[in-house]
């Protein structure tokens, strides 16, 4: 888990371990842990943008089953890198939902790249996944293809609990390599920003991806290169001063004439959350016994709807 920052109440993201790629959301969110509290203004998207490249650049040179047993010295390493900071798939299905009692679940699966392997069980009607895709094939690395070994993946169902314990969140964004700058993002606009479960979703975001070849990928050195290497996309509605402001900083911006738009939004992931809010008048229970409101969104990106039971 991570603790974010202390005057967002002391809330907690919780994350897959290895071999997913949860461990990069957390050290993103790690080094800005140590920043300002974002508030859309141009110079946060640029710090949102370094810290995900950074992140994805250890991630991807670090990250294997089973590794690393400790996201520990990660964190402390990506939170020590804040102080420079201050001065794409589909295939994908993502839910939550929260009962009565307050019991919470995130889930996510996924059959990777479109058909998966191309292969169907014999009087089955689904195909099977495609995840060894993700191995590398570099000898000594951590996601080296090898016996017995799962590959690194992209799927990530992502949970936030207060300082007590509590749930306090469910959240995804579907979208492969895009997902932990999904979680980066949405959490940041339900956290620094304020925002309600629905505007924290609909929000336009960014997508870092290297400017050859593409995350899947997964060459570190893609992402530990000059800025120049990198992209960073921007959809629709993104204000053009944060992208002139990336620009500034040595990014190439992909941004058109306003932004990407259409079904091309789908690069940004699409996403589901579930937020519980206090409220003592509220017949819903937590296990605690105190009353609360569960407040939903789904991303206005996808075909999915948020609904009450």
């Amino acid at each position: 888990g991570f603790t974010a920052r202390p005057r967002t109440g002391g809330k907690t993201v919780h994350e897959l371990p290895p071999n997913g790629s949860g461990l990069v959301a957390l050290m993103a969110l790690a080094t800005l842990e140590q920043l300002p509290p974002s508030s859309g203004r141009p110079e946060d998207v640029l710090r949102q943008v370094e810290a995900l490249r950074m992140a994805f650049a250890k991630g991807l040179a670090d990250i294997g089953d089973g590794t690393p047993a400790s996201a520990d010295a990660h964190l402390s390493e990506a939170r020590a890198v804040s102080a420079a900071l201050e001065n794409l798939g589909t295939d994908t299905t993502y839910l939550c939902c929260v009962d009565a009692a307050g019991n919470a679940c995130s889930f996510i699966c996924s059959n990777f790249e479109a058909f998966g392997s191309g292969l169907v069980p014999e009087g089955c009607g689904f195909s099977l996944q495609n995840r060894g895709r993700n191995f590398v094939l570099q000898e000594g690395h951590p996601n080296c293809i090898g016996p017995g070994k799962r590959p690194y993946h992209t799927i990530i169902p992502g949970m936030v609990t207060d300082g007590g314990g509590e749930f306090y969140a469910a959240f995804g964004v579907m979208g492969g390599f895009m997902q932990p700058q999904g979680h980066v993002q949405v959490l940041s606009n339900l956290l620094d920003r304020g925002m309600d479960p629905q505007a924290a979703l609909d929000a336009p975001r960014f997508c870092i991806a290297p400017a050859s070849g593409d995350l899947q990928d997964k060459r570190p050195d893609m992402l530990q290169a000059d800025r120049g290497s990198i992209v960073v996309h921007f959809e629709e509605g993104f204000p053009r001063d944060a992208v002139d402001f990336v620009e500034l900083a040595g990014y190439q911006g992909y941004f058109g004439a306003r932004g990407i738009a259409g079904h091309a939004r789908k690069m940004f992931g699409r996403g589901q959350c579930i937020v519980a809010r206090p409220d003592g008048s509220s017949k819903k229970r937590t296990r605690d016994g105190h009353g609360c409101v569960l407040w939903a969104g789904s991303d206005g990106r996808g075909d999915g709807c948020a609904a009450g039971y």
